[in-house]
């Protein structure tokens, strides 16, 4: 009876996961579409809006990255937060930081 349960359970988390990453993947070609085609919309100007303010030229990396993690439970259906995802999120943050860094300095360099 358990092992019924556990297999029960493993089949709603997989379907959980795929659902998620379906949204993910619609929400990448919303966000890529709002970016890079420029296509005008109240929402999709408000969410490029919020997210660049947030993560600044990252933003321009962002849809990639969804699309991928969405592709990606879609295919294995599972997800695990692992020593390679978290390497991957610190490189992500530190690219950006870098861009930040080199952005405010060139804007530097011009007042003075």
């Amino acid at each position: 009876m358990s092992k019924q349960k556990n297999t029960e359970l493993t089949k709603i988390e997989k379907r959980k996961n795929e659902i998620l990453g379906i949204m993910i993947t619609a929400f990448s070609i919303f966000f890529f579409l709002s970016i890079y085609l420029q296509y005008q919309s109240l929402l999709g100007d408000k969410i490029v809006d919020i997210f660049r303010f947030i993560i600044g030229h990252g933003v321009y990396i962002l849809p990639f990255m969804l699309f991928l993690w969405g592709i990606f439970l879609i295919r294995n259906k599972t997800f695990k937060f692992n020593l390679k995802v978290f390497g991957f999120i610190l490189l992500y943050l530190t690219v950006i930081t870098f861009l930040h860094l080199l952005n405010h300095s060139t804007i530097l360099n011009n007042y003075i």
